[in-house]
């Protein structure tokens, strides 16, 4: 297997800081591309394919400790702008095409473990061109993109089972049809930002309830409408921005997060760079990681940047009561004590835990102020914690798993 060694002493590394997150430059990837498939498991990221100019890839990269390092091949041909999402362990990707003649509704899933691959269920919607997902419960959703020909945008939403190894047709989405949207999911909703209908750019965000199956449009995204942005989740919030404003045709650099429960979105820092159009991401351990991309005039990049969001997570701002949360010790090895302060606490409480791609992963009642966690199943990590009454945010902190 091929590996590109980080270099330290020769990599170049540019930090911009700022109150609202900070861009460090990492380790470069191997080859320029765009609409590559990625997807995380177990604190590594994997990027999977993507379209160059002449064509597509079908090569797969692992990403741990700011070095790359070389996988087994995707078997399903040679490919960008995938549908991809990881689930208990494994990670799957398809549909898709070479952006120039084939397009593929078939689907796989890779066993980091054991470095391969298997083919799973086609696909059987018309949806090919649909690189955005969301995730909830161990399934993943897409909505939005373009059939095989390139030609229509569709508004088909789809959930595959990975247990079951199934696809469910899911309510279409409402809006008008669009592709080159960008996608996060936040607990049990996902949204999509953003797109373009084939006549115009979008700054529309529309959320998708993967419970109740049924879509809401939400505050619209408030920077400039674009095409070809990226999209990622760090504990309780989304993330969206960069990509292409077809109005001017310029780059866009910019980056908001998006708070669910105030539906608003707060200006982070701007990415000073070129390329940042269809660029992939993934999350580790907190830190979103986006990978190569394309510039205004058609040049593919292989540049890696790393965004680490403020220190303060945004999970405090929907906050109701005067009440505050404690964790000890944190970090977390394999137990610890949450103690809630504050006067009158209400009767019925939940506590609610998600990692730091935002995924909910443990929810159990509180009837006292104090909460005994216990490690359990919970992999090394950042968490996000939430106590809840009636529905409302009283408290939330930071938690480090080992």
């Amino acid at each position: 297997m091929k590996k590109l060694l980080t270099l330290p002493a020769l990599c170049f590394s540019l930090c911009l800081l700022h109150a609202q997150g900070t861009w460090i430059q990492k380790q470069s990837f191997i080859t320029g591309r765009i609409a590559a498939a990625t997807f995380d498991i177990n604190g590594k990221g994997y990027l999977v394919g993507g379209l160059i100019s002449t064509g597509a890839l079908n090569d797969t990269w692992e990403y741990s400790g700011n070095a790359w390092t070389q996988k087994a091949n995707f078997p399903g041909g040679q490919r960008g702008a995938m549908y991809s999402f990881s689930s208990g362990g494994k990670g799957y990707c398809g549909l898709g095409g070479d952006g120039i003649s084939t397009a593929y509704h078939n689907f796989y899933e890779f066993d980091p473990a054991a470095n391969t691959w298997t083919q799973k269920a086609n696909f059987p919607g018309a949806t090919v061109y649909a690189s955005s997902y969301m995730t909830y419960n161990g399934k993943g959703y897409f909505s939005n993109g373009l059939d095989s020909g390139q030609t229509s945008a569709l508004n088909e939403t789809y959930e595959y089972d990975p247990v079951a190894n199934a696809w469910t047709s899911k309510a279409s989405f409402p809006g008008t049809v669009r592709f080159a949207t960008c996608s996060f999911s936040i607990g049990t909703k996902g949204y999509s930002c953003c797109g373009f209908t084939g006549a115009s750019a979008l700054n529309e965000f529309w959320e998708y309830d993967m419970v109740n199956n049924a879509w809401t449009q939400k505050a619209n995204y408030p920077g400039a409408a674009r095409m070809g942005g990226v999209g990622f989740t760090i504990g309780l919030n989304g993330y969206y921005g960069l990509g292409l404003d077809l109005n001017n045709f310029t780059e866009l650099n910019d980056l908001y997060r998006y708070n669910q429960a105030s539906n608003t979105w707060m200006p982070m820092t701007s990415l000073n760079d070129t390329g940042n159009v269809f660029r992939s991401a993934f999350v580790l351990n907190g830190k979103a990681y986006a990978v190569g991309g394309e510039t205004a005039n058609g040049s593919y990049v292989n540049t890696v940047w790393e965004f680490d969001p403020p220190a303060s997570s945004g999970i405090e701002d929907d906050r109701a009561g005067n009440f505050s949360l404690q964790v000890f010790p944190n970090p977390l090895t394999s137990s610890s004590i949450l103690t809630l302060n504050g006067e009158m606490l209400p009767k019925e409480m939940e506590l609610l835990m998600y990692d730091a791609s935002g995924k909910l992963v443990r929810k159990e009642k509180m009837r006292t102020g104090n909460f005994i966690l216990d490690k359990g199943s919970l992999g090394p990590g950042v968490y996000f914690i939430r106590v809840e009454a009636g529905s409302r945010c009283i408290a939330a902190t930071k938690l480090l798993v080992q």
